[in-house]
């Protein structure tokens, strides 16, 4: 699918429509918040002492099913409530795996190339899961129409991407050294810290959604049949 982007997003605006978008959410984000904090933060509590490779494959694996579970209803309950979403989501839960392990080797792969490429990556990508919710599109359609839609707001999403990356690696690193690596406290504040900006991080590409797609394509539809 070919799209004309839009150009110069604003900071300022993308973080507002966010910040809307999770306060229409909010009862589900607390929840989000409140139930991803207590399992994420047990295992890692519990899974300190683990030294062996199954145990620790053990922890990643419920870690990451819990998160990608709590992550797909988050995001089918953002864009449902903002009237983007007027399909029965069940069917893009498998296809949403997917996406979210083929951006993260992306990315992953990004970051090894001294960082800023993993970066780009992921404010390029931010859209695609919105897409692909919402429009029941194929992983790698999804992935292009977010690139696609993106370009000429790449500086702004990444800058919001860092943001909530150093809120979260900054403060996750200043939580463990103030209470100690295996402190209930530091585990908890970090893993709160996590859960606070997946739900922003959830919350921007929604609202890139809004910005890129739906007021853009409305306007384009308005403008053909005035």
């Amino acid at each position: 699918m070919q799209v004309t982007p839009a150009r110069d997003l604003k900071i300022g605006r993308i973080l507002e429509v966010a910040f809307d978008i999770i306060e229409q959410n909010a009862v589900v984000a607390i929840a989000y918040i409140v139930i991803l904090t207590a399992v994420t933060g047990a295992v890692a509590y519990f899974g300190v002492d683990y030294n062996s490779f199954v145990q620790e494959i053990g922890k990643q694996f419920i870690t990451f099913l819990v998160g990608i579970v709590a992550a797909f209803l988050l995001l089918v309950a953002m864009l449902r409530k903002g009237g983007f979403l007027q399909r029965d989501a069940d069917e893009s839960f498998l296809p949403f795996v997917g996406l979210s392990f083929l951006t993260a080797i992306g990315v992953t792969i990004g970051f090894l190339l001294i960082i800023f490429p993993g970066l780009y990556l992921m404010s390029r990508w931010l859209l695609a899961p919105s897409v692909l919710v919402t429009k029941g599109s194929g992983v790698i359609d999804s992935m292009k129409e977010s690139w696609e839609r993106t370009g000429g707001s790449e500086f702004s999403i990444l800058v919001v991407v860092l943001i909530l990356i150093v809120v979260q690696v900054g403060g996750g690193f200043m939580a463990t050294q103030s209470f100690g690596p295996t402190s209930p406290v530091g585990i908890t504040i970090a893993q709160l810290l996590g859960a606070a900006t997946s739900i922003v991080s959830t919350a921007t590409g929604v609202a890139l959604y809004k910005l890129l797609v739906a007021d853009r394509d409305g306007a384009v539809m308005k403008k053909t049949f005035e």
